[in-house]
């Protein structure tokens, strides 16, 4: 990544230098050829006007010095296109000129040129033609003719160095181009390397810039935003750290759905009383229970979308929970549908009220016994049916033996009542030896 980003910039850089020395190019040959093509016909429209000068029989007879002097083809043609002298070719096998573009541009104007690619020598060649007159009557026509051989020699000249400076200038834009890449790189690779060790989770600190730029700017910002981001992450574990040990202290259990209606956060309270049904995280209710009055409640509740109560057995028939389940909606969680369910295990109260009805009903059978018989024995000592006092006491002690009998049942009644689950057992346990009491 951060080679890729530092030869991007390089790249960049390099393709308009190249960019700028090919448009450059363009520019200068176009512009040497212009140049020097404008000076050779400057050059020959100035021989061909000397040459004007002298009459056409002298011209005729030294038509080859003058072409040797001007460095070019001296054409003499007549007013209808006919060659009567050339200094290269045997006039006996040129045709007509008067078509030459060259001639038909200096019988309208006055002056004529042309650049054409010549087949014998394989370059261009530059004409120009200018009309020799007699007063007012055009007699004929001068043409010099030159290879552009020397535009071609400037332009490779100006290549040459244009070349050699461009090597020259690309090293030294690439080095330059370096130092620039590297000092735009810098600082985002330093951004990048700083967000890697924050994204990781290491000790980052505080990212420092001296670009007097926006990179620093948004070295700034980023040192900003990571001094909030561990604020905010320093406040959220407080609260987590506070909650967990919230759940993990409570003797309640408490069970939390995500929005997709999967166990999310179990407490070891809830573990502890169901612990049969092993690791739940992950799953649905009825995957980890297979329970459907807890499926009902929390449909109810989805239903309604208000707490729900219900009681509710779980487990087997061997061991079986009984558990007191309260529904509700997590608050606090913007965008996400959390339910928590709490659940308060009554399986002892449950248990103990079945005891103490037991209990009660037993107490309510027995008080019978003691009564039926204080009331017989004291029946019959009223209906006066005994004379013998020795057999009248004995009636009265057995009477007053149950009527203690009955006292001491009606307070291991009310001690029951008001004793703890723990000392229920030796409330049963007296209970049990007055139930087996006997004269």
């Amino acid at each position: 990544m951060k080679r890729n980003l530092f030869l991007k910039i390089l790249f960049s850089y390099l393709v308009i230098v190249c960019l700028s020395f090919f448009i450059l190019d363009l520019f200068i040959k176009d512009e040497i050829k212009k140049v020097m093509t404008d000076k050779i016909e400057t050059e020959l429209f100035a021989y061909a006007e000397l040459v004007d000068l002298n009459p056409a029989q002298k011209m005729s007879d030294q038509f080859r010095q003058i072409a040797r002097i001007s460095n070019s083809r001296v054409t003499l043609v007549d007013a209808q296109g006919r060659v009567f002298a050339d200094s290269e070719k045997d006039i006996a096998t040129m045709e007509n000129h008067f078509s030459r573009p060259e001639l038909q541009e200096a019988r309208l104007k006055g002056k004529g040129k042309s650049i054409r690619f010549s087949q014998s020598i394989g370059v261009d060649m530059l004409y120009v033609a200018i009309p020799m007159k007699s007063g007012s009557q055009v007699t004929g026509y001068i043409r010099l003719a030159r290879p552009l051989h020397d535009v071609q020699s400037a332009i490779e000249k100006v290549y040459r160095s244009i070349f050699l400076a461009m090597i020259i200038v690309a090293g030294v834009a690439f080095v330059i181009a370096m130092i620039f890449s590297y000092r735009l790189a810098a600082p985002i690779l330093a951004m990048e390397r700083f967000t890697e060790r924050l994204r990781q989770g290491h000790p980052v600190g505080t990212i420092f810039l001296e670009t007097s730029d926006e990179t620093e700017k948004l070295a700034n910002n980023i040192n900003y935003l990571v001094e909030e981001l561990q604020t905010q992450i320093r406040l959220a574990n407080e609260e987590k750290s506070k909650l967990m040990t919230a759940f993990t202290s409570m003797t309640e259990g408490v069970l939390i759905l995500n929005a997709e209606d999967k166990i999310e956060f179990v407490n070891q309270a809830l573990s502890d009383i169901l612990s049969q049904y092993g690791d739940i995280n992950g799953k649905t209710l009825m995957e980890a229970f297979r329970d459907v009055e807890l499926q009902k409640a929390f449909l109810k509740f989805k239903e309604k979308h208000d707490t729900v109560i219900e009681e509710i057995a779980l487990g087997s028939s061997i061991e079986t929970v009984i558990l007191s389940v309260s529904i509700s909606s997590v608050h606090n969680y913007p965008d996400k549908d959390k339910v928590m369910f709490v659940f308060h295990d009554v399986t002892r109260l449950k248990k103990l009220e079945k005891i103490r009805v037991d209990f009660v009903a037993n107490i309510t059978h027995e008080i019978r016994t003691p009564l039926t018989a204080i009331i017989g024995y004291l029946e019959t000592i009223k209906a006066g049916t005994i004379n013998n006092v020795d057999e009248t006491k004995r009636f009265v002690d057995i009477s007053l033996k149950q009527a203690q009998r009955l006292n001491r049942l009606v307070e291991d009644y009310w001690s029951y009542q008001k004793l703890s689950w723990v000392n229920l057992i030796f409330v049963l346990k007296k209970f049990l030896c007055a139930m087996l009491w006997t004269e």
